[in-house]
C-alpha cells in the first residue's frame, strides 16, 4: 500500500498534473456560478411567465391546462428578452417544474 501512495503522491508533485487539476477546478467552479447566475435569471423569467398565465386565465376565463398557451408565449417571449434566444427542450422542462411546484404550493396554501 506505501508503494501505490508513493506513485500517487509522485504524480500528484508533478507540475503538469498540479496544472492540471487546478484548471479543473476552475473550470468547475466558472460552471457552477453561471449555472447559478442563468438560474437567478431564469426563476425570474419562469415567474413572469407563470403571473401572466394566471392574469390571463382570470380575464379569460381559461382553466388548469388551457392557461399552458399564454404561459408558453410569454415564457418563450421574456426569454428572447432575457437571454436572446428561445428556450431550449431542457429549459422549457425546467419552466414546467416551477409551474408544477408554484401549483402545488398554492393549493397547499388554500387548503385544497
Amino acid at each position: 500500500m506505501a508503494a501505490v501512495w508513493n506513485i500517487i503522491s509522485g504524480i500528484l508533485s508533478l507540475e503538469p498534473v498540479q496544472g492540471a487539476i487546478v484548471a479543473i477546478i476552475v473550470a468547475l467552479v466558472a460552471k457552477v456560478i453561471i449555472k447559478h447566475r442563468w438560474l437567478k435569471k431564469a426563476i425570474l423569467v419562469f415567474g413572469d411567465a407563470y403571473d401572466y398565465a394566471e392574469e390571463q386565465g382570470i380575464l379569460k376565463g381559461l382553466k388548469g391546462y388551457q392557461k399552458w398557451d399564454p404561459f408558453f408565449d410569454k415564457l418563450i417571449a421574456e426569454f428572447r428578452g432575457a437571454f436572446g434566444r428561445d428556450p431550449t427542450p431542457e429549459e422549457r422542462a425546467e419552466a414546467v417544474k416551477y409551474v408544477e411546484k408554484r401549483v402545488i404550493e398554492e393549493k397547499k396554501r388554500d387548503g385544497l
